[in-house]
């Protein structure tokens, strides 16, 4: 899978195992869960990625897998109702896998994305003006070094990321796909959100991202929305400089309750 350079990284494999503890507070039968995304996209240099159908299975409402035509696979672990480990396969080979650390109180305080020699850490201080303090690292696992551009600084405004140190993010007062999703909201932040999660903040649908200095250059989303207010079509289109994707996709969402 292809990531699209600092605003996304990938999240799509397979859900390995679930909480221990029961889920009978995790009852799907009265909210709208995301089943299935199709993404078509204009793009010919990534045209296994961008043309390609997801699809996803639950457990309650804590996710166990999202399936993708090209026999990728992301499996999902959870502690409680947090997710702790994200594995993600190309057939029956494990790929890379991703492991998250909460305070305690659920707030995700560390992520690590760990491949076959190398890995990225990020690790997220909050202040007491509402801002996130991001230190990223990267290197050889277990030992990565400090990037020399952190500490950088997320802005959050009511609940949704709008700025860091360079980006504009702008949100329209819909539903994400994902919303009812256990655990998701802790994880999405650029580092994390998957290709096709481009255009969704935690809880709303995210119109347009820009660099501060350049507002043509990011990712800009029209969404049309069923009678609950979540997404039923997106057509995004991305524009960057030395980013892996120059185009159009159209998504299309489908749900467990229409």
């Amino acid at each position: 899978m292809k990531k699209l350079l600092y605003l996304f990284s990938a999240v799509a494999l397979t859900l390995t195992s679930c909480s221990d503890e029961d889920d009978t507070n995790n009852n799907s039968s009265n909210v709208t869960l995301i089943k299935k995304i199709i993404l078509t996209s204009d793009d010919e240099e990534d045209d296994s990625y961008w043309n390609n159908t997801i699809t996803f299975t639950y457990n309650g409402t804590k996710l166990v897998e999202a399936r993708e035509d090209d026999n990728y696979k992301t499996v999902y672990t959870y502690t409680g109702d947090l997710i702790t480990k994200i594995e993600y396969f190309d057939g029956s080979v494990l790929d890379e896998y991703e492991l998250f650390s909460y305070n305690s109180n659920g707030k995700l305080v560390e992520y690590r994305s760990i491949g076959d020699v190398s890995e990225e850490k990020f690790t997220y201080t909050y202040n007491s003006n509402g801002t996130v303090s991001v230190n990223e690292y990267q290197g050889t696992i277990g030992s990565p070094t400090l990037d020399p551009s952190s500490p950088y600084t997320y802005t959050f405004t009511d609940g949704e990321l709008t700025a860091d140190d360079d980006s504009i993010f702008v949100y329209e007062d819909k539903n994400n796909p994902f919303m009812n999703v256990t655990g998701f909201k802790e994880l999405m932040l650029p580092e994390f959100a998957d290709d096709y999660m481009i255009a969704f903040g935690r809880n709303k649908m995210m119109t347009s991202t820009y660099d501060e200095s350049n507002t043509s250059e990011g990712i800009f989303a029209t969404h049309t929305y069923n009678s609950s207010n979540f997404p039923t079509s997106s057509v995004i289109n991305a524009n960057f400089t030395l980013g892996s994707f120059i185009g159009t996709v159209n998504v299309q969402y489908f749900y467990n309750k229409t």
